[in-house]
């Protein structure tokens, strides 16, 4: 039996429409959602509890979290359009630290301490080949210098930590341990980054005279010079 052309289209799109289905439900299955079925939240909140906006985020990233009763304060997230999970629970981060507070992430639980607290807590550690998050989480960075000593760097690390921060050096393999917010340790490596550079070694170069003596040519740089 032949088929119409417009018989033939629906088909395939039929078949598309299935693989691509069949795509989504296996990239779910891996924990992996599909971009098509990606939830986009709404964040635009004005003074809300924090304890209230904790609840929204634990439904909508599927995170359990615990905290006492020091978490409190009202925050302000101004957010017009709709954003993605990791987008709003990166707003969230950044709300936290602001009201003096941060996640720390033991397994299946996520805490929210004081800021003060985060530096004694089992907070993210970096190493030097680890990709620093971009969010106002509090981790532990070790930043290993090629030529810049640790002596030279931690006083102006210092500087730029922030005043519930920490920056520390290892002089063993010239390792600065920095503990801060995420996003100010991006801040510090970029820093960190322009100053950590070879130094060009002086260069001699002999040159040799053909017209005149060494002595002569001496008498003259000095007097161009005023030595």
């Amino acid at each position: 039996m032949m088929l119409s052309c417009q018989a033939i289209l629906v088909l395939i799109l039929g078949v598309t429409a299935a693989e691509t289905a069949t795509a989504a439900e296996a990239a779910s299955a891996v924990g992996h959602p599909s971009p098509i079925a990606e939830e986009l939240v709404a964040m635009d909140f004005q003074e809300v509890d924090l304890p209230d906006l904790i609840k929204f985020i634990s439904e909508a990233t599927k995170r359990n979290f615990v905290f006492d009763d020091r978490v409190r304060g009202k925050v302000s997230i101004v957010a017009p359009q709709k954003m993605s999970v990791e987008q709003a629970y990166a707003a969230f981060q950044s709300a936290l630290h602001l009201a003096g507070f941060t996640t720390v992430t033991n397994g299946a639980i996520t805490k929210i301490v004081p800021l003060e607290e985060a530096k004694t807590s089992a907070i993210e550690t970096i190493g030097a080949e680890g990709v620093t998050p971009q969010s106002d989480k509090v981790v532990t960075e070790l930043v290993t210098l090629k030529n810049l000593s640790v002596a030279d760097a931690l006083p102006i690390v210092e500087r730029l930590v922030s005043p519930k921060g920490l920056a520390g050096a290892y002089t063993r393999n010239n390792t600065l341990v920095v503990v801060d917010s995420a996003s100010n340790i991006q801040r510090i490596h970029r820093v960190l980054d322009a100053l950590d550079v070879r130094t060009a070694a002086p260069q001699l170069h002999m040159l040799r005279l053909k017209n005149t003596s060494a002595t002569e040519l001496d008498a003259t740089l000095q007097q161009l010079f005023g030595e």
